[in-house]
């Protein structure tokens, strides 16, 4: 599946923040994970049929200001 990654955060509370900043470029979710042992928290959008519409929303995401976005491939 195809994703748009906004951020990641070791904090819950900072991906609430940016999810909320971020809310006009459309649906977004938070994913919880875990790396090395730890939580980390994934503000997303999708997943994406095809990398037109993945392209699309990292677009909306670039427009907002958030720079860091990159679209992301998740089984």
């Amino acid at each position: 599946h195809l994703y748009v990654q906004a951020g990641a955060f070791g904090s819950r509370d900072n991906a609430e923040r940016l999810k909320t900043r971020l809310a006009a470029a459309g649906a977004l979710f938070i994913s919880p994970a875990e790396r090395e042992g730890k939580p980390l928290y994934r503000v997303r959008s999708g997943p994406y049929d095809d990398l037109e519409a993945a392209n699309a929303a990292l677009a909306r995401l670039n427009g907002l200001g958030n720079n860091d976005a990159a679209i992301v491939v998740d089984q």
